[in-house]
């Protein structure tokens, strides 16, 4: 039996969980035998990794509850209730769910196999069948404006936008080289170098007011960059105390650093805008407080902030 690694061990965990389920109390010679687990890393596994699963906030009824008789060698798993209930899975869910699904069948469709039965089922709770053309919508960003930037981007041609900016509330005319045209998270968005930053941005195209080639061309500059919002150095650097409940802050923007915290954890980021600053700390509430900013934020962003939210308020 060879050492495990541990995409082997999680690829046989995920294996192991619901077949215990399905089945009691089960021997761990048996588990061994089925899925080629040696019983010491068994042992461990069980103890140190199972019995830590679950959901969130991970109190002791969210978890997997592991029962190990080591004197008869046998385990059983108690489930939260959340994994007993009945899944709910939206459309966008059930979509990605069918067609992933159907990545795996391959040449094996039409067999009527297991996976392609429960993957009828799932269609026809939808009201789809496999094999149906589906049309995919990417993001508010009009066809035409996301084909004149594509077209652009291939011919090294230089393109002038007028760009709406959520983060300052403004617009601006600016020339663009384009570089990339790519989809993220339901978004569709321009990686290019803008003459009137001097450096690259990136553009969300839905924003882009009107978009025409200048007749010039440039050199063309290779890039493998999809990220939203790539820091640069003089940037503003922010570090924030977050409260569990805010923990998604870490996962969801670019951080620098996290480190756990006494009431959560200390997370350091970069900032293009104080003004998407601003509206992250108002969304967070009580749940993350400022520790510092290098550079240090104007003594007024406090005050200035509540009197932009309190002018929203009196207008309507």
């Amino acid at each position: 039996m060879s050492r495990l690694t541990a995409t082997d061990r999680l690829r046989r965990l995920l294996a192991v969980i619901p077949w215990v389920s399905g089945r009691g109390e089960v021997p761990l010679v048996e588990i061994v035998e089925r899925f080629d687990y040696p019983i010491d890393r068994l042992r461990r596994d069980l103890t140190e990794v199972v019995q830590f699963v679950g959901v969130y906030p991970h109190t002791p009824d969210m978890l997997i509850e592991v029962y190990l008789d080591e004197e008869n060698e046998r385990v059983r798993f108690e489930l939260a209730d959340y994994f007993t209930s009945p899944l709910r899975l939206s459309p966008e869910e059930a979509l990605n769910l069918v067609s992933a699904g159907l990545g795996l069948l391959g040449s094996s469709a039409g067999q009527n196999s297991a996976l392609e039965r429960a993957l009828n089922k799932v269609a026809e709770r939808f009201d789809v069948e496999l094999g149906d053309d589906i049309e995919v919508s990417l993001g508010g960003a009009s066809a035409v404006t996301v084909e004149q930037a594509m077209a652009a981007a291939r011919a090294h041609q230089c393109i002038e936008i007028e760009y709406h900016s959520l983060h300052r509330s403004t617009g601006t005319r600016r020339v663009v080289e384009p570089h990339k045209v790519f989809s993220q998270n339901g978004e569709w968005y321009l990686r290019g170098y803008c003459r009137l930053a001097e450096a690259d941005r990136t553009f969300r195209l839905d924003r882009v007011l009107s978009l025409e080639t200048t007749g010039e061309t440039f050199e063309g500059q290779a890039t493998d960059t999809t990220a939203v919002f790539v820091p640069g150095d003089d940037d503003l650097r922010v570090t924030l105390e977050l409260a569990s409940d805010a923990a998604w802050v870490a996962e969801a923007f670019p951080v620098e650093s996290v480190e756990a915290s006494k009431h959560g954890m200390t997370v350091t980021l970069a900032v293009s805008s104080t003004v998407w600053l601003e509206r992250l700390l108002l969304q967070l509430g009580d749940s993350a407080r400022l520790v510092t900013s290098t550079p240090p934020l104007p003594a007024s962003l406090r005050s200035d902030s509540a009197s932009r939210v309190l002018a929203r308020y009196q207008s309507s």
